[in-house]
């Protein structure tokens, strides 16, 4: 049982990381539409990684999750 509610928590760190990735979707478009003035290029580029590294994250965390998932159900 622990080691589902450790796979549990992966997935909802999954969930965080995928919604953090979908805001920062928002400030990366803002910079390169020129909405924060003479920082905006910069502030698009620090937005576009961080959306890749939130979904990235995202990917990384349920296949943990799921990994740990499996084997506490087969009992390995």
């Amino acid at each position: 049982l622990g080691s589902l509610a450790t796979a549990l928590l992966y997935y909802v760190f999954g969930v965080l990381s995928a919604a953090v990735a979908a805001g920062t979707t928002y400030i990366s478009q803002a910079g390169y539409a020129g909405e924060f003035g003479s920082a905006s290029l910069f502030i698009g580029r620090i937005g576009h990684v961080a959306t890749l590294l939130g979904v990235i994250g995202a990917y990384v965390l349920f296949s943990r999750g799921s990994w740990i998932a499996f084997m506490a159900i087969v009992g390995g």
